[in-house]
This record gives C-alpha cells, sequence and structure tokens, in this order.
C-alpha cells in the first residue's frame, strides 16, 4: 500500500508541476539563447549553408526598446560525398533584425526596417479560434491565420510548453519560435528562397530540434593552408584573388551564410552588384581551403 501511494504521489507531483510549468510565461527573447537556420536549396544536398542568431545588446527605435538580433553565418568548409562539413564563421556578426516582447501580453514584435513600423510575429496568449494579427505572416502565407489547436509539448529537457497549431498547417511554440519550416522562414530569412529552424539551445543545453542538428565546426580554428591575396580589400567595384595553386573552386557569403556567388578558376569577382557590407570568400583548391572577410564599400 504505502508503494501505491507513493507512487500516486510521484505521479500528482508530476503533474501538479507540469500544469504550473505550462501557466508560467516562458519569454522567447533571452540572451543565452540561440538558433541554428539552415537555407534551403535544390541540390543532392539540399542545404546551402545558414545561420546562428542570438539576442545581443538593445536601441531605442521610435521611442520603443528593441532587442537586437545578430547573426553568425552558417557555412560549408570543404566539399563532401552528400552534405559538406558546416562550420560557425565567429569572425562577423552581423545585425540582422530588431525584436521586442511584451511579457505581459505575451506576444513578440519585429521592426520591420523596409515600413519604418513594427509587425506583430508570434502572439502566446492565442486559444483555439483565435487569429494570428500579424500583417507579414498573412502575406507570405496568403491567408489568414488561425489557431485550429493548442497543445503541451515536452522540450528536450522535459518542459513543457504550448504549441500553437494554424490552419494553414504551420505551427510556433512559446519560448522557441517558429517550429515549422515557414514560421522561421519569415523571421529568420530576409533574402528569400526557403529555410528550417533546426535547433534552439539555452545556457549551451538543445531544448528543441525541427531536423537533427549539425554538429558544427568553428571556422575560426579551421586551418588556411593557400597563401591567398585578396585586393583591393575593401573595394567598390572587384576584387582580384592570387596565389592560388591550380585550380579552385571560389564562393561568396554573406554575413548569414547565405551563398551569392561561386566559381571556377575567378580570379577577378565583381563587387558592384552586391549592397555595402562584409562578405566572407572561401578558395578550395588541392592544397586546401582558405576562408577571408571581403568588404564591399
Amino acid at each position: 500500500m504505502k508503494k501505491i501511494m507513493l507512487a500516486l504521489h510521484l505521479v500528482l507531483m508530476i503533474f501538479v508541476y507540469g500544469h504550473i510549468n505550462a501557466q508560467i510565461y516562458h519569454p522567447l527573447i533571452k540572451s543565452n539563447k540561440f538558433w541554428d537556420v539552415q537555407f534551403t536549396d535544390g541540390s543532392i544536398c539540399g542545404l546551402s549553408g545558414g545561420g546562428r542568431f542570438f539576442i545581443q545588446g538593445d536601441t531605442i527605435i521610435s521611442g520603443k526598446k528593441y532587442n537586437i538580433v545578430r547573426g553568425y553565418g552558417i557555412v560549408p568548409v570543404n566539399s563532401g560525398p552528400y552534405c559538406p562539413p558546416f562550420a560557425i564563421d565567429e569572425s562577423i556578426s552581423g545585425i540582422h533584425c530588431f525584436l521586442r516582447e511584451d511579457t505581459i501580453e505575451k506576444k513578440v514584435y519585429k521592426y520591420e526596417t523596409i515600413y519604418s513600423q513594427e509587425d506583430l510575429y508570434y502572439d502566446f496568449s492565442l486559444s483555439i479560434g483565435d487569429t494570428l494579427k500579424s500583417h507579414y505572416a498573412t502575406i507570405v502565407f496568403g491567408t489568414t491565420l488561425i489557431v485550429t489547436n493548442v497543445s503541451l509539448i515536452s522540450l528536450n529537457n522535459g518542459e513543457l510548453r504550448k504549441k500553437f497549431f494554424l490552419n494553414n498547417g504551420e505551427y510556433y511554440i512559446e519560448s522557441i519560435g517558429g517550429g515549422s519550416k515557414g514560421l522561421a522562414e519569415y523571421l529568420f530569412n530576409t533574402l528569400g528562397g526557403s529555410s528550417i529552424q533546426e535547433c534552439v539551445f539555452e545556457n549551451g543545453v538543445q531544448l528543441w530540434y525541427y531536423d537533427p542538428c549539425f554538429g558544427y565546426l568553428n571556422i575560426n580554428k579551421a586551418q588556411n593552408v593557400e597563401n591567398v591575396s585578396i585586393y583591393p580589400n575593401p573595394s567598390t567595384d572587384f576584387i582580384n584573388i592570387s596565389g592560388v595553386v591550380g585550380e579552385f573552386t571560389m564562393a561568396v557569403y554573406d554575413y548569414s551564410g547565405r551563398l551569392i556567388l561561386q566559381g571556377e578558376n575567378q580570379k577577378n569577382i565583381e563587387l558592384s552588384r552586391f549592397r555595402s557590407g562584409i562578405y566572407m570568400i572561401k578558395i578550395v583548391s588541392e592544397k586546401g581551403v582558405y576562408t577571408g572577410k571581403v568588404v564591399r564599400e
């Protein structure tokens, strides 16, 4: 009888803890959290790179305080039989977007720099039948987004979070953000194409994943074995590549890891069609791999 009572007590404690945990609001925005997002393409691998996004610092826009979302690039470091090894390029930390979270109303807003106004992205206070009043999301998906179901899911650390299902098949998760492809896409990917929010980490612990997480290398620790020179750098018109031995492939990425140019044995690169900013160039030859920064003024 004592064993039965003890088991029932443990079950009750788990139920009560889970219920209380589910009632507490868990913010999306935290300085110790990051999101890994992979961009998709039509290759056999299906992935072209991506970004690791995190919160760092804040700023005032139109009298409101926003958190700054920055991103490291996730870039392929060399070729592979299926998917190339990917690495985090921590040498570049570009500003990706600006988010504001109202923890009382349980809403997350993004400041749209193109329109000079903010838009609602996540509403974690909604119930079944409510509308997600996000102007941009409605445009992206081409329909009014209505919550069809709200359930509780368990994260990898055992904590419970609310999962909001929408009428177009998408969903989002409290404290995680866009769980399904589309909702990650319109928040983190401003470059067009498709993306997948793979993994969310907090304090170095993996809380959630959509696809199995990659074990990323650190590009700062990658050894450059080519004696390559990129000049003039910075430049507004073009750059030259010298010092490469034999045939080589070249690829240029923006700060978020999006592939924007690639070629073979190309020693002169036109920059005039690029936006001003910092880019990463990767050169792979029989002698090894070279990675470096290119600044387009």
